[in-house]
């Protein structure tokens, strides 16, 4: 007879609990509802704050574009760059689930709303399955615990979740999705070279949808091809990466760019340059793989370095300029003017000084990660250990020289601490189960960051430089510049994504390389003499001039300096500008009318 307490156990419904429990995706799903539990217990998403930052903000014109009916190839945004507007090199892989999104939302409730709900939605979809991927990933290489670990791990890292935050709607997120997942895959397919063919494919959509990763996946599949000739072991399995990579990319093109333009090559996003460099490797390893029974390794070599060589002439040969990279056409004073101060090109020395805690405990968990993926290939000695190292010390460096990579860097980090805190046995009187929740509670972002936040108060230094530029961009502020007729606005670079997606108004400048003589001109405006302003204006038929005193670089400028920005910073009103009272609540962004300007 079964006794009534083991029967209570085997009651079918804590079976479906225990399934649950069990549950990758549910896990995962954890970590995306925390924002989301949060909305719903408090009604507030912050979303009607702010677009979020500008790339979030012209995301939201881009999308409305194609919801209002611009060609599926057409990326031009009218509303930014004044008389040259803006064709934007974002890919639509990105446009269409969001469109898709607001249309289905749109059946329900209004087009605002709708909006707002894609905003929330999409960003939560990609983090679930990123996360999903993620934790597949360290299951397979250390079992359950390592998943649960890295799920645990992922709500705590700061670096890594900010890209994937509710209203991230522009394309970082996605290309981390594609570019760690796929390069853990490539990874793991040394081993198991089944994998190799879907690692290609996540790295051209990565590629695809933008370039950003493209400083880690060249050079990685360089280095990985190399070993592959070294020891042949490997040449299936990268060969066929590289080829699926390849395809990928030719599918993308076919689907993303006008025919016109199949042949035609450009720097800064997915053309037939990049299908090419890829396609000329992915042949070149092809043959060597096929004929590596016939060939000494200097032969194999070598023949790598033809290929190379072919591979850099093909990408080269739609358009040279590009030999410079991905900003091969951009001027040079927009480079030096606008380019070297965006903030996601800064050193992590940079960020230290208006961030003290996020770049500390960002330093502290690559210290984490380089200690457990050393011990962790020490231990083990694994093909696959030794290119998950080599995959995350390609992307520390990049992060210290760059912010733009410190997500990158910070996932590959939590990723490989869990692997090895899973595996952790203990020592002595402390059990390997103590050892494991011991190393999940102290070697995380959060623990870090609270190690750093003690640190810096009892030093006394401010944890953040909140400077409050941020309210310039604030929908309240801008909002209501809409009351007036549209025209063109002659606004900073930063503030034109917001003006152009919350007014009726249009803008000269937005903070986009393929308008770099408008960010030139917009810069130039506020930074010179009254007199040479007065002409830029002019010359630039702008109705309107906003102008914001809490932004960075106009907060730099000193009060009657003789440029446009002290003269707006003081009392001093110029003759050739009329202010528009009360156009902003914000007192510090004024609006003006352009009277009159020499020419």
């Amino acid at each position: 007879m079964t006794m009534p307490a083991v029967a209570a156990l085997n009651a079918p419904h804590l079976h479906v609990l225990k399934q649950l429990a069990a549950s990758r995706w549910l896990w995962c799903l954890a970590v995306v509802m925390i924002p989301i539990i949060r909305i719903a217990l408090t009604g507030q998403h912050g979303l009607d704050v702010t677009l979020g930052d500008t790339d979030d903000a012209t995301r939201v014109l881009q999308v409305k574009a194609l919801l209002g009916g611009a060609s599926w190839y057409d990326t031009t945004i009218t509303k930014i760059g004044g008389a040259t507007p803006l064709v934007s090199h974002w890919s639509r892989l990105i446009d269409a689930p969001l469109a898709l999104l607001v249309m289905m939302f749109g059946l329900f409730t209004t087009a605002d709303t709708a909006l707002l709900l894609a905003r929330i939605v999409w960003p939560s979809l990609l983090l679930l399955v990123f996360l999903r991927l993620l934790v597949a990933e360290a299951e397979v290489r250390r079992g359950w615990l390592a998943g649960l670990i890295c799920a645990g791990f992922a709500m705590t890292c700061l670096t890594g979740l900010f890209q994937f935050r509710i209203g991230r709607i522009d394309h970082h997120n996605a290309m981390i999705l594609g570019a760690l997942i796929g390069l853990l895959m490539l990874a793991r397919s040394l081993e198991a070279p089944r994998t190799a063919a879907i690692a290609g494919s996540l790295l051209g959509l990565a590629l695809a949808v933008g370039y950003e990763p493209l400083a880690l996946i060249v050079p990685l599949l360089a280095l990985a091809s190399l070993a592959a000739v070294i020891d042949t072991r490997f040449i299936d399995a990268v060969a066929a990466a590289m080829k699926a990579l390849a395809v990928t990319l030719l599918a993308v093109v076919l689907l993303t760019v006008a025919p016109a333009r199949w042949l035609s090559g450009v720097c800064d996003a997915l053309s037939i340059n990049m299908v090419l460099l890829i396609g000329a490797g992915a042949t070149g390893l092809h043959l060597i793989a096929r004929h590596r029974a016939s060939l000494t390794l200097a032969q194999r070599v070598g023949a790598l370095v033809a290929t190379g060589a072919v591979a850099a002439g093909a990408f080269l040969l739609p358009e040279p300029a590009c030999i410079a990279g991905p900003f091969g056409q951009v001027s040079a004073e927009a480079k030096q003017l606008w380019l070297v101060h965006v903030r996601e090109t800064q050193s992590i020395l940079v960020e230290a000084k208006g961030n003290p805690l996020i770049a500390m405990s960002f330093v502290l968990l690559m210290t984490a990660g380089i200690w457990t993926t050393v011990s962790r290939w020490r231990a083990e000695k694994s093909i696959e250990s030794a290119a998950t190292a080599i995959v995350l010390f390609s992307a520390i460096p990049a992060a210290l020289l760059q912010l733009k990579f410190l997500p990158y860097a910070s996932w590959l980090a939590i990723f490989v601490i869990a692997l090895r805190v899973a595996a952790f046995q203990g020592r002595g009187e402390i059990t390997p189960r103590i050892a494991r929740l011991a190393g999940a509670i102290t070697l995380n972002q959060w623990t870090f960051a609270v190690m750093c936040a003690v640190a810096l108060t009892a030093a006394g230094i401010p944890l953040d430089d909140d400077d409050g530029s941020d309210a310039c961009y604030k929908t309240a502020n801008i909002e209501p510049l809409a009351k007036l007729p549209a025209g063109l606005v002659a606004s900073s670079a930063n503030m034109g994504p917001y003006i152009a997606a919350l007014t009726p108004h249009s803008v000269i400048a937005a903070p986009y390389h393929r308008i770099d003589d408008q960010i030139v001109l917009a810069t130039r405006m506020f930074e010179s003499p009254l007199t040479v302003s007065s002409s830029l204006l002019a010359r630039s038929g702008a109705r309107y001039l906003v102008h914001c005193a809490k932004e960075p670089r106009a907060a730099k400028a000193k009060p009657g300096d003789g440029t446009l920005n002290g003269a707006l910073l003081s009392a001093e009103t110029p003759a050739f500008l009329r202010e528009i009272p009360n156009a902003s609540p914000l007192r510090d962004l004024r609006m003006f009318e352009i009277v009159s300007a020499t020419r």
